[in-house]
């Protein structure tokens, strides 16, 4: 019996890896590099990605929507989860998994091993130094760090121009 189980798993993983093989094929249409990118959940269509994106080796967690806009360059490791654990909740209560949207907008730059937990929005422009923890919302222009990710400096190009005037 238990060789019937195995040949299942592997047939699962066979499909599982011929949608992602057509999912790289039809991004690599639209500028959309993907290298050794691992995806936990069978959601794939909760994976919105605009123009001009490049994922090395991330690992995206599509129990919820992921939406990727243009112009946005992902470090080694980077980590997108979109579901958790309510603290708060005790037993088999707590195994139930709540999961919450991730937005990260046009431009952004998340360097490596940066982690970015369920519910975030990064602005646009924004970069995420390496091994940061995302929890909160990040404004555009700015550069984060830290655990948990901290404001470190402002990067608006139009306050450099006033500043210089």
């Amino acid at each position: 019996m238990w060789y019937f189980r195995k040949i299942y798993y592997i047939f699962v993983d066979f499909i599982k890896n011929i949608k992602i093989i057509k999912l790289k094929n039809e991004l690599s249409k639209r500028g959309i590099v993907m290298t050794k990118v691992k995806f936990y959940g069978n959601k794939l269509s909760n994976l919105k990605l605009d123009n001009n994106i490049w994922l090395n080796d991330a690992f995206l967690d599509v129990q919820n929507t992921i939406t990727i806009e243009s112009n946005v360059n992902f470090g080694h490791q980077v980590k997108i989860l979109t579901g958790s654990h309510d603290i708060y909740k005790f037993g088999k209560e707590r195994s139930k998994s709540i999961s919450k949207p991730v937005v990260i907008k046009t431009g952004v730059w998340i360097a490596s091993f940066a982690i970015i937990l369920p519910g975030v929005e990064i602005g646009e422009y924004s970069v995420v130094a390496a091994g940061s923890v995302v929890r909160g919302n990040i404004p555009p222009y700015v550069l984060v760090a830290g655990n948990p990710a901290k404001i470190v400096k402002d990067l608006n190009p139009h306050k450099r121009v006033l500043k210089n005037e």
